[in-house]
C-alpha cells in the first residue's frame, strides 16, 4: 500500500478530532467577483495574444512585460472602487487576477532565449546590488509576491542602465532572467498534490495577514481554528479572528487541499469496496 493510500484510510481518523460543526452563518467563505474577473482576465488574454507575437532583443520582450504589469495595476485600480483590497473577497478576487497575471508573463517568456553569458561578473554584481532589499520569494509565493518581485526587477535594470550605465540589453537581459526565475518557481506548485497543498496553506496565510477591519483598518489576531468536514467531504480549514482594536470577530473558512483530496478520495475507495460473499466448503455459492 502507498504512503497516500495508507493517509488515505487514516485520514478520517487523524483529522475528524479537530472538526466542527457549523452552520452557513457560522463561517465565511470568500466570494470573488466572478464578473470583474472575466471581463479583466479576458482583456488580459487579449494583450498577451498581441504581445507573443512581438518578436525583438531583451529589451523589445521586457517591455512587453512592463505592458501587463500596467495592465494588472490599472485592473487593481478599477478593483478598489468595487471592494476593499483588504477585505476577503477583494483579497480572493486580487489573488486570482494576479495568478492569471503571472501565467501571462509566463507566457511571453517562454521559449525566450535568455542567455546571460555575455554580461560579466561585475555587471552582475551591480544588478544584484540595485536588487537588495527585495522581499524574499520562499518556497511557496503567492502571485502577488512574484508580481511585486518583478516590479523591483525591472526597476534595478533601470537604474543600473541609467546610473551605473550599464547597456540597455544587459540591463533588459538580467531583468528577463530573474522575471523567468520567479514565474518559474510559482508554476512548479502546479507539479503535485503536495506543492498545491503547501502553496495554498501559505496564500491563505497571507489572507489572514493582510485582511484589515473594517471599523478601523485593524488587522486580526488569530483567536481559535479548527477543521470542518464539508457536504462533498472536502475538509476546509475555520478561523476565529479578532480585531486588534475594536474586538469585533470574522470567521473566515478556507478549503485544505491535500487533506480534502485524501478524504475524498477515501470515500471514492469506500463507496467501491462491496462485501464478499462467503466461500463455502463446497457446493453452489450464492
Amino acid at each position: 500500500m502507498s504512503l497516500t493510500q495508507r493517509l488515505a484510510r487514516a485520514l478520517p481518523f487523524w483529522i475528524l478530532a479537530g472538526f466542527l460543526a457549523l452552520g452557513p452563518a457560522d463561517a465565511r467563505l470568500a466570494n470573488p467577483d466572478q464578473a470583474f474577473l472575466d471581463d479583466q482576465i479576458g482583456q488580459l488574454e487579449v494583450l498577451e495574444d498581441s504581445l507573443l507575437t512581438v518578436e525583438g532583443p531583451p529589451p523589445v520582450i521586457l517591455e512587453g512585460v512592463r505592458h501587463v504589469l500596467l495592465f494588472r495595476d490599472n485592473a487593481l485600480a478599477q478593483l478598489e472602487e468595487r471592494l476593499p483590497l483588504t477585505g476577503l473577497d477583494g483579497i480572493e478576487t486580487q489573488d486570482l487576477l494576479d495568478d492569471a497575471v503571472v501565467r501571462a508573463i509566463s507566457s511571453l517568456l517562454e521559449g525566450v532565449e535568455i542567455d546571460t553569458t555575455s554580461v560579466d561578473e561585475e555587471e552582475a554584481f551591480i544588478y544584484a546590488e540595485a536588487m537588495v532589499g527585495v522581499p524574499p520569494l520562499g518556497e511557496s509565493p503567492v502571485g502577488f509576491m512574484v508580481l511585486t518581485f518583478l516590479k523591483v526587477a525591472i526597476e534595478a535594470a533601470d537604474q543600473v542602465r541609467d546610473v551605473a550605465h550599464l547597456s540597455e540589453n544587459h540591463a533588459a537581459l538580467l531583468a528577463l532572467s530573474a522575471a523567468r526565475h520567479a514565474t518559474d518557481l510559482y508554476l512548479t506548485l502546479d507539479e503535485s498534490l503536495a506543492s498545491r497543498d503547501r502553496a495554498a496553506t501559505f496564500r491563505q496565510s497571507s489572507v489572514l495577514f493582510r485582511l484589515r477591519c473594517p471599523n478601523d483598518e485593524a488587522g486580526y489576531g488569530l483567536a481559535k481554528e479548527r477543521n470542518r468536514l464539508m457536504p462533498d467531504s472536502a475538509i476546509a480549514r475555520v478561523n476565529t479572528l479578532v480585531c486588534t482594536v475594536c474586538g469585533d470577530t470574522l470567521v473566515v473558512t478556507f478549503p485544505l487541499v491535500l487533506p480534502s483530496a485524501l478524504n475524498q478520495r477515501s470515500e471514492v475507495q469506500h463507496l467501491k469496496e462491496k462485501p464478499q460473499a462467503p466461500r463455502g466448503s463446497g457446493g453452489v455459492e450464492p
